[in-house]
């Protein structure tokens, strides 16, 4: 099975996975998405020039932007226009080493949550055709997604 490891960057979490509101701060939520600066907020077509100016190949459908290059691919989801979710993966095939993902990933939620509460959730998920066991660690407004799993029999 794979292991992966995903910075969400996140307005909204599902029900009972969200702390209260942060205070509000001057600096925007932002995270490095492939080569790119996405943040919350960011409208749906600054992203997709950002990206597609940037020689990703970009499809956008039902709220979602799928950004992929010859290296990685991304997901990025759009409400009335404006970004509430990015990612970003510590581990692929051209990063394998796992620890070396989980120390990135936290470490990275730690630098810019700072002192902000956090809340770990243990999320399994299971259907017929895909399973995975999933651990969310959110600080504020930045969520870290650990997980493995298979999707249709693929690790």
């Amino acid at each position: 099975m794979r292991l992966v490891f995903v910075l969400l960057l996140l307005s909204a979490l599902p029900a009972g996975m969200k702390h209260s509101p942060s205070p509000q701060r001057s600096e925007r939520i932002s995270l490095e998405v492939g080569t790119i600066t996405v943040w919350l907020g960011m409208t749906q077509e600054d992203a997709v020039k950002k990206f597609g100016d940037a020689g990703y190949q970009v499809t956008f459908a039902n709220n979602t932007l799928s950004v992929h290059s010859a290296s990685d691919s991304h997901i990025l989801q759009f409400k009335n226009g404006k970004l509430v979710f990015a990612d970003r993966e510590w581990y692929t095939k051209y990063k394998s080493n796992e620890l070396d993902a989980v120390l990135g990933a936290l470490g990275s939620l730690a630098e810019k949550a700072r002192n902000q509460p956090c809340e770990v959730i243990h999320s399994p998920l299971s259907s017929p055709d895909s399973s995975s066991n999933r651990v969310f660690v959110s600080c504020g407004d930045r969520s870290v997604l650990v997980g493995r799993g298979t999707i249709m029999g693929e690790p």
